[in-house]
């Protein structure tokens, strides 16, 4: 059963093809609305009605959806789905992403004691010292052979060359290959702040953001599998499935046990740059790839 694309979009598609698309944005994530909506058309055209089909439409996915509920939102759409599809940006190499790190963000805050740093030295803990071998610890933590990241990327603390310093604080980015190092890492990093190592000091340790990773589940193989039968059947070069290590929210659905694949949207390069482009004709082909996909779901 091939799936055609809306007549509508075609027009669309020829006039983005000779005008050609660049610039910032260019590849993520505008295309992959447009290509997800076309998915949509395309299996209202074909009268498609196996499954109910649902589009979460999200736009605080950059900053890790700080200060909202949006990944229990996502989570609560899409329960009980039998397969999820993120139209992410893709590599032109004509893959799909079958595992994705996930990330937080981490706040490390330090509470000393101030003092004359000449005059009464003894009666001061210094927040900056403890800092230092928090971060010395956290960055320890990273294992690039095994997919975990600590990075301590902000510092701040004291207020006078001349003071023993009462605060400090890092902000650290974590990045993991699973849920389970994600969860390691981060009772690690709190099992190290309840412990301070200078003496009459306290750390509170916080998570800002969480996204998750997306880990390759049971089901992953057998939708890749899917989806490369649906491109034989559109005369498409079949794609590959490869783990990436940006994060996405394709990590929500696979952390509530719904088989998923990433990364199905415009070919792209140059991202996030000025020189930022996207392939225009692969947004056209590979709606069509996960519309017949998704009519092919048992």
């Amino acid at each position: 059963m091939e799936i055609p694309v809306d007549a509508t979009l075609t027009l669309v598609e020829d006039f983005l093809t000779s005008h050609g698309l660049t610039g910032p944005g260019s590849n993520d994530m505008k295309p992959g609305v447009v290509m997800a909506i076309a998915t949509l058309l395309a299996l209202k055209e074909a009268d498609y009605q196996a499954h109910p089909v649902r589009l979460i439409l999200v736009t605080d996915e950059k900053i890790l959806h700080k200060n909202a509920p949006t990944k229990e939102t996502i989570a609560l759409l899409s329960k009980g789905a039998v397969a999820g599809f993120n139209f992410e940006s893709a590599d032109p190499d004509n893959s799909v992403v079958t595992g994705r790190k996930g990330g937080a963000i981490v706040d490390l805050t330090v509470t000393g004691i101030a003092a004359h740093s000449g005059k009464e030295p003894e009666k001061g803990r210094s927040a900056v010292l403890e800092l230092a071998h928090q971060i010395i610890k956290a960055e320890a933590m990273t294992d690039q052979a095994a997919g975990k990241l600590v990075n301590c990327g902000l510092i701040s603390g004291g207020t006078s060359e001349n003071i023993i310093p009462d605060h400090a604080h890092t902000g650290i980015a974590v990045r993991f290959t699973t849920k389970q190092q994600g969860d390691e890492l981060l009772a690690a990093l709190q099992e190290q702040a309840a412990h301070p190592t200078v003496a009459g000091t306290t750390v509170e340790m916080k998570v800002a953001t969480k996204i998750d990773s997306m880990d390759t589940l049971p089901g992953t193989a057998a939708l890749l599998e899917k989806l490369q039968a649906s491109a034989r059947l559109l005369h498409q070069p079949v794609p590959h499935g490869k783990q990436t290590g940006g994060a996405s929210d394709a990590g929500v659905l696979t952390a509530h046990n719904v088989p998923t694949l990433c990364g199905l949207g415009i070919m792209v390069g140059g991202a996030h740059t000025t020189h930022e482009y996207g392939l225009v004709s692969s947004m056209f082909d590979r709606a069509a790839l996960v519309a017949t996909t998704i009519a092919h779901l048992d």
